[in-house]
């Protein structure tokens, strides 16, 4: 007796098992991560120092003598031999506590002046300035436009620290708080 066996098709399944996730896998992808978020945390833990380190400086700005900004912006206008320079900040000197700030028109030209009242009285705005002998905490107004030379200026006085405000100071104010803003907004 004879008996023949015949497969029904001659393909051959092989099943295997291999992990989806290999060991390599896990280490790339742990490390990546690590990476990621180590780097965010260096980098929000530098910006968390440099707002620090602003705001100190800001604090530590106030001195125990009392400050003014000082600015000379076209005082050669008064006289050729006056400075012109930016803005900064000036100990006043002891019993000085007024903070002037003089700004308008003169000889049709933008001027401002900024200072110590010590400042004012050592160049002799009155000078130049009709009027202005004694400072006032409210804007005083001086104009005279038929004089040689005309001008239109206003003048202010205040006796607090660094009260004739810098466009400088608010400007890093302002980008202080942005930047803890931007802090608070990425912590959430």
């Amino acid at each position: 007796m004879l008996i023949n066996l015949f497969y029904e098709h001659l393909n051959q399944q092989v099943f295997t098992q291999s992990p989806s996730y290999t060991l390599i896998n896990l280490m790339s992808d742990t490390a990546g991560q690590l990476g990621f978020w180590i780097g965010l945390s260096f980098v929000g833990f530098l910006e968390i120092c440099l707002v620090s380190v602003l705001i100190l400086c800001v604090l530590l700005a106030a001195s125990d003598a009392f400050d003014c900004h000082q600015v000379h912006n076209k005082i050669d206008l008064l006289n050729s031999s006056f400075t012109d320079y930016g803005d900064r900040s000036e100990s006043c000197p002891a019993g000085d506590t007024t903070c002037v700030t003089l700004n308008g028109t003169y000889n049709n030209q933008n001027l401002l002046i900024k200072g110590c009242w010590t400042d004012f009285v050592s160049l002799n705005i009155s000078a130049y300035i009709m009027g202005f002998t004694a400072c006032s905490s409210s804007k005083q107004p001086f104009s005279h436009p038929n004089s040689k030379p005309p001008y239109n200026v206003d003048v202010y006085c205040c006796t607090k620290d660094n009260c004739n405000l810098s466009t400088i100071l608010v400007a890093n104010l302002l980008l202080i708080i942005v930047s803890v803003a931007v802090q608070i907004v990425n912590a959430c």
